[in-house]
């Protein structure tokens, strides 16, 4: 008998490395293209899509392994949450370089007009320190693996709540290969 437990980690982390390391290499090849300046709606639709695509080829396979047993809604659903968490991360680390290293200046420049933003939104300038305070937040390789990896575990989840109604498979159900 299979280990549902053990083999749920071993599935997430297959299906959430193969998304994560696509996501961070398209963030990596989309700096160098300079489709973060020009094309940023690219970035956005190739994310979509490959999670999208992601979760739903992971969970069939996921489900497949549960045979007559089926699978839940929510085991559907808790297993992408899984699978999220491995992508993210590493695309939070991919995330990270191109920011650090593929495209600096443009990330500069965005922390500059976010601190603009700000200062206008307040009215007034941010306390003595506040400004170097929030680069040094923003260029955090904590910060910005943590923000991309919840990010993507709440956008996964999000397609996952509509996946996970096609994943399913109620109890007796045979797989596509009749096993």
């Amino acid at each position: 008998m299979e280990n549902y437990t053990k083999s749920h980690w071993r599935d997430a982390a297959a299906g959430g490395a193969s998304l994560g390391v696509a996501i961070a290499l398209f963030s990596v090849a989309a700096g160098l293209l300079g489709l973060y300046e020009r094309a940023p709606w690219a970035i956005s639709t190739f994310n979509f899509a490959a999670i999208a695509v992601s979760v739903y080829v992971f969970g069939q396979r996921r489900a497949v392994r549960y045979g007559e047993r089926g699978f839940s809604y929510g085991q559907s659903l808790a297993f992408i949450a899984s699978m999220m968490l491995f992508a993210g991360f590493i695309a939070g680390v991919g995330n990270f370089v191109t920011y650090r290293w593929v495209i600096a200046d443009y990330y500069a420049n965005y922390i500059d007009e976010y601190l603009g933003a700000v200062t206008a939104g307040m009215g007034t300038a941010l306390p003595k320190g506040g400004e170097e305070m929030i680069r040094t937040v923003m260029n955090s390789p904590l910060v910005i693996i943590f923000s991309t990896l919840f990010n993507i575990v709440v956008y996964g989840v999000f397609i996952g709540l509509v996946a996970s109604v096609f994943i399913k498979r109620p109890e007796g159900t045979l797989t596509r290969n009749g096993e």
